[in-house]
């Protein structure tokens, strides 16, 4: 989704790449050619311990654990960097998306929380009320509306009604989480998670004709969509349409070859 300060970190440490050269003095201005991951990471370890305050060589060495599936040594020279920068929301954000990775959900929000603390206007709250939402915390509905409350009339967004969709989905309050979704929709009319979620609730209620009509609405505003594609091959399969549904299967993968669900779906209709 599009909760993530995952690109802003991204970022960071793309800045802080060249740094690290000003602390090597056979390496100089000169562009060195790709290493392998690991030997970069070895090197990076070198350098760190020959400059164990450089925060930039510690955050590269983190995003480049994180890369490797090192999460744990990542999360450690996260919270190093922590101890000398602890008003960088970024590497709050950071943090806490290591945690959840970890499946640590209640530090990881934590983590979400305290970026939000340090730098409420920005797009943490988002993030934050969404990962209330999934989880059925009511201070999804609370920070929504906060949300809610500072969006202008010139720019409003989807955002906060689709996270309230999936707080009421979470609570299984269906009628509201349909609501929700339709008030999303029209705010943000290209808001594909909410047309996804909506054609889902009404498909799991078994109404899969009015669940079809919303999967084609979405395939009409972004016929780039693979999940559009997939969850109409869902209905028409559940409505005896099989040849159809097919063809549907094929538009998704078509669209993502590596969507595993849709060629699933059309293998089996195969058998």
């Amino acid at each position: 989704m599009k909760f993530s300060y995952a690109a802003y970190v991204i970022l960071m440490t793309s800045f802080f790449a060249g740094s690290s050269c000003q602390h090597n003095g056979s390496a100089g201005g000169q562009q060195q050619e790709e290493q392998p991951e690991q030997n970069t990471i070895s090197r990076l370890k070198a350098e760190i311990r020959s400059y164990p305050d450089s925060l930039p060589l510690r955050m590269q060495l983190a995003a480049r654990l994180r890369r490797q599936g090192e999460l744990r040594p990542a999360l450690r020279q996260t919270d190093t960097i922590l101890q000398k920068d602890s008003l960088n929301p970024a590497l709050h954000l950071f943090k806490g998306e290591l945690l959840l990775e970890l499946k640590d959900t209640t530090a990881g929000i934590l983590a979400y929380e305290t970026a939000y603390r340090i730098e409420p206007a920005s797009e943490t709250p988002f993030s934050l009320a969404y990962l209330y939402a999934v989880t059925g915390n009511s201070k999804a509905l609370e920070l929504s509306d906060t949300l809610i409350a500072r969006m202008s009339r010139q720019n409003p967004k989807g955002d906060p009604y689709y996270i309230k969709g999936i707080y009421h989905l979470q609570k299984g309050n269906q009628p509201e989480a349909l609501r929700s979704f339709n008030q999303s929709i029209n705010i943000d009319h290209t808001f594909m998670e909410s047309y996804t979620e909506k054609g889902r609730l009404l498909f799991n209620q078994k109404n899969y004709r009015d669940a079809l009509k919303v999967f084609q609405l979405a395939a009409t505003v972004s016929n780039s969509y693979p999940d559009a594609y997939y969850w109409q091959g869902k209905c028409l399969e559940e409505m005896g349409e099989k040849t159809t549904a097919a063809n549907q299967y094929k538009k998704a993968i078509g669209l993502d070859p590596d969507y595993k669900a849709a060629r699933e779906a059309l293998q089996k209709l195969a058998d």
